[in-house]
């Protein structure tokens, strides 16, 4: 048999090889090809990770070992077929707001942050409420003397003003007694 297949005592032919499992799967001619990236491969065929998720732990040969794209987290469902019959499905979906997901691992940006996507996958994308700025890696409320009208700039309220609550933009800032 080629490239270290095996096959039964008394094989003939090349068909009588069995692929080798997780590298390749028997496609519907006989013959041994490549697994594809996106699924996993028992000498029996190929099985697919869900839709947004690709196989990486090739040591692993079930559906644990695929896992979402970025901006995704996978959740086990429940399917029921024309005959009644129980399965479970494993589903890759959007990370949600307010949160990022890599890796199958889904992470929830802090109180004071949101997402502006559903498929946020880092937590550079976590972004500072209106009324906050970023600070290194912390959102800080915006000072009384500045107004934050986006998620990583406080910008100074004009002289003789100070900023009130909410502080979002610059009708914000009102005049200083005396002023």
């Amino acid at each position: 048999c080629p490239n270290s297949r095996i096959s039964k005592t008394g094989s003939r032919y090349a068909t009588d090889c069995e692929c080798v499992d997780a590298l390749e799967y028997r496609n519907s001619d006989g013959h041994c090809v490549p697994c594809p990236t996106h699924g996993f491969c028992l000498k029996e065929g190929i099985f697919y990770c869900p839709e947004h998720a690709r196989h990486v732990h090739k040591s692993i040969l079930d559906f644990a070992g695929c896992v979402c794209d970025d901006g995704y987290i996978m959740f086990t469902d429940y399917a029921v077929d024309d005959q009644g019959n129980w399965s479970t499905v494993r589903v890759c979906n959007e990370c949600g707001f307010n949160s990022y997901c890599s890796n199958n691992t889904r992470t929830r940006c802090k109180d004071i942050e949101f997402t502006r996507t559903t498929k946020a996958y880092s937590p550079s994308q976590c972004l500072c409420l209106p009324g906050y700025y970023r600070v290194l890696t912390s959102c800080t409320e915006c000072p009384v003397d500045s107004y934050c009208p986006d998620t990583e700039n406080a910008m100074r309220c004009p002289q003789g003003k100070e900023s009130v609550q909410p502080r979002i933009h610059s009708g914000h800032c009102v005049c200083l007694d005396g002023h």
